[in-house]
């Protein structure tokens, strides 16, 4: 176990590995895929699955049947590392894109922030523009976004986490209806998930 935790640990330090060497990067997972038992035939097919598994968690927030079904092939704890090594490579593509931003980033312009790079935070974003949040409100719901995402991080149980009652009562006098407060929601819960 505690060569997995080592094998997770260099991958979230290679920061710039992602972008800069992704060759470094390929053999690092395989290193990984090695550790946890997958045989040398299976890697390939292995780190296909992870991939997909990302653009999944990105795009859907959850695991497509096909993955899942693929997924069975593997033993129990393989399958969660595999769902967990393509958690910690999302949030790991999250921080380079965030450094890009930051290291691009002017004194006018100001530092980037945390969740510039976030691939799932710029989906709320684009779902908020979807629901005709207007560029006069649109700070201040994003602002409340942000809060919302901080309380659910911080509560203790978050199967029961409701958001406070004025975060609510601003996105609604935002425009927003009950449905898609509900689907902020959802996609604010998937990106805390990638930060465990």
């Amino acid at each position: 176990m505690k060569k997995f935790i080592v094998i997770l640990a260099l991958l979230l330090s290679y920061t710039n590995v992602y972008t800069q060497d992704r060759e470094k990067m390929r053999q690092m997972v395989s290193e990984y895929m090695k550790k946890i038992g997958i045989e040398d035939d299976q890697i390939q097919n292995s780190m296909n699955l992870v991939r997909k598994v990302m653009m999944e968690y990105v795009n859907e927030m959850e695991i497509s049947e096909e993955s899942i079904e693929k997924l069975e092939n593997y033993s129990e704890k393989q399958r969660q590392s595999l769902k967990d090594l393509a958690k910690k490579l999302i949030k790991l593509r999250s921080e380079n894109r965030t450094k890009s931003n930051f290291d691009k980033s002017t004194k006018r312009q100001g530092p980037a922030r945390p969740d510039v790079g976030d691939p799932i935070f710029q989906k709320i974003i684009e779902y908020l523009r979807d629901q005709g949040i207007n560029r006069e409100n649109f700070r201040e719901v994003f602002s409340t976004v942000r809060e919302i995402r901080l309380e659910f991080s911080n509560s203790n149980d978050k199967s029961k986490f409701k958001p406070s009652k004025k975060y609510i009562k601003k996105l609604k006098n935002s425009g927003l209806s009950d449905e898609s407060i509900d689907r902020i929601l959802d996609l604010i819960k998937a990106i805390v998930s990638l930060e465990k």
